[in-house]
């Protein structure tokens, strides 16, 4: 948090309001989608009326997914460097890595 004696520059503040009517069908698509998003309604709004187009936060299964991806990547790329380096990598090892990338993505779906 700021110190309080912290301002915003007078263009960077937010001083005008709108108001506005959701039908309740509406404000729970609207509290759906910002909650998906990890935003609050008026961050949520915001961001839509000024054009962008808000995503959905990764689930923390796809995070774990993508850190295995990660891993398996720099697995990849270390055995990829061995064969230019003149050191093939044994048939074990890719075979390995090559299973599990396969299985990795499987899972992704």
């Amino acid at each position: 948090m700021p110190p309080k004696s912290y301002r915003k520059p007078e263009s960077e503040r937010r001083d005008r309001c709108v108001k506005t009517y959701f039908t309740a069908s509406e404000f729970a698509q609207l509290r759906e989608a910002a909650e998906a998003c990890g935003m609050t309604y008026a961050a949520f709004v915001r961001a839509a009326a000024l054009g962008e187009k808000p995503r959905a936060k990764p689930s923390h299964a796809a995070a774990e997914i993508v850190r295995q991806l990660a891993g398996l990547g720099n697995n990849l790329n270390q055995l990829t460097k061995l064969a230019h380096a003149g050191r093939a990598p044994a048939s074990d090892m890719l075979d390995n890595a090559l299973g599990e990338v396969l299985s990795a993505v499987r899972r992704i779906g």
